[in-house]
């Protein structure tokens, strides 16, 4: 599939988007629920995936092909309305909020892509890639393709717009700045500040750490100097 669409194309609309939406930078987390259901008027469903492929756990429905869930403790095969986002009711739990969340976003981006990108198609899955499953040729292609890095792209644009980025920067760092040690060493205060960071948009750890490197948020620094001045390896205890 050719791509249409660039990064900074992707930034720019959905900071647009949001903004539209949420009217105010008053709020540092994202309603991607409302977003989706409100302004985008799309209907989510929650319910308990049957699919063979247990790594699925999100779907965006073309009104054609169908899902295998479970209904009322049977397996059925349904097809849900066009561009109904379907997520698996797995992901309601708490401790899965992270995760739900920028499931929604992804689905919703894939509705974004298919309206903005004349290449972008639905249906499309929101999978756990699982290092010991053995995936056909087609799996593989579809979880790699571009629709679903610019998916995944939309979805941290959605959550983490700049405008979001900067006020959390501001609360945690005053604008400046965070010293990363090597490629991906933070000092022990900054986990701290930067999980509560996580909390506060509604994202995971690793998902925020992902969209800081990409609008340049962090101060590189040797590896040797985290070692020396966190691990005092050599000092007597």
């Amino acid at each position: 599939m050719k791509s249409f669409v660039s990064v900074n194309e992707v930034n720019e609309l959905c900071e647009a988007l949001i903004l539209d939406f949420m009217k105010s930078t008053k709020h540092i987390c994202v309603d991607i629920e409302g977003f989706i259901t409100e302004y985008l008027k799309l209907n989510i469903v929650y319910i308990p995936f049957a699919e063979t492929d247990t790594s699925k756990f999100g779907f965006l429905s073309d009104g054609k092909q169908g899902l295998w869930v479970y209904r009322n403790k049977k397996k059925e095969y349904v097809v849900f309305p066009k561009y109904t986002v379907v997520i698996d009711q797995y992901l309601l739990r708490e401790d899965e909020s992270g995760r739900r969340r920028f499931t929604l976003a992804h689905e919703a981006g894939h509705f974004l892509l298919s309206k903005h990108n004349p290449e972008q198609t639905v249906p499309s899955y929101r999978r756990t890639f699982d290092t010991e499953r053995d995936y056909t040729k087609e799996e593989i292609s579809e979880m790699f393709s571009l629709g679903e890095f610019f998916a995944d792209k939309m979805a941290a644009c959605l959550l983490m717009p700049r405008f979001i980025i900067e006020m959390a920067m501001n609360k945690y760092y005053k604008n400046k700045q965070i010293p990363v040690y090597g490629s991906n060493i933070f000092a022990p205060e900054d986990k701290v500040k930067l999980r509560k960071m996580a909390d506060d948009i509604g994202v995971s750890y690793s998902a925020l750490i992902i969209r800081l490197k990409n609008l340049c948020c962090f101060d590189y620094h040797e590896t040797a100097e985290y070692i020396d001045k966190y691990l005092k390896v050599g000092d007597c205890i």
